[in-house]
């Protein structure tokens, strides 16, 4: 949002003094991150009046979608589905969301309310405020920068690696690969970023 890094932890902090207005639409300030890949996270504002089903839409624009798969919102540790037509102002804060998309393979995503801020009125639906940088992998055979990953070894390589280990090992069928992305979908089912 203002071109300056900061850590997960203290770009609150920064947002906090960078969005204070007493006017405008009030909206809420969430944290969205993997569930089991931590690294990746994302904040974001929306109106307190939007639903679930606007916050579901973005995620799979940003981070999710492959193949138009199932999703659901639901307590940290329960079952029970919320309803996508919940509004955002009924979220409890500090009590994580579980987000689920694709009952196949499933990503899962925690989504926590952290706050409420006012933003413009001319500003619609959900906002990036804040992401996190890509995270750098590294090739498993020479070390340098990944860009591939081989879905039936489950390993990381660059282009020319990938190259010689998709002829040595899969008989050169090169569609045994996904790209390297910044999301925790990476390397599942058809996610290309």
């Amino acid at each position: 949002m203002c071109d300056k890094e900061f850590s997960k932890t203290t770009i609150l902090k920064h947002l906090a003094t960078e969005l204070g207005s007493s006017s405008g639409v009030q909206s809420a300030i969430l944290k969205i991150e993997g569930a089991y890949s931590k690294g990746h996270w994302l904040y974001v504002d929306m109106p307190l009046t939007d639903t679930l089903q606007s916050l579901d839409s973005y995620m799979r624009d940003i981070w999710l979608e492959c193949c138009g798969h199932l999703s659901e919102f639901n307590f940290k540790g329960s079952y029970e589905e919320i309803p996508m037509t919940t509004k955002i102002r009924s979220l409890p804060a500090g009590t994580p969301l579980k987000h689920l998309y694709d009952f196949g393979s499933t990503t899962e995503c925690l989504v926590t309310l952290c706050g409420t801020h006012y933003r413009d009125k001319e500003e619609i639906g959900v906002r990036t405020l804040a992401r996190n940088n890509p995270i750098e992998y590294k090739c498993c055979e020479c070390g340098e920068d990944a860009d591939t990953i081989c879905l039936e070894c489950d390993e990381l390589y660059c282009s020319d690696c990938y190259e010689k280990h998709a002829e040595e090992v899969h008989d050169g069928d090169d569609d045994m690969n996904l790209p390297v992305c910044n999301s925790p979908r990476m390397g599942v089912c058809g996610y290309c970023g």
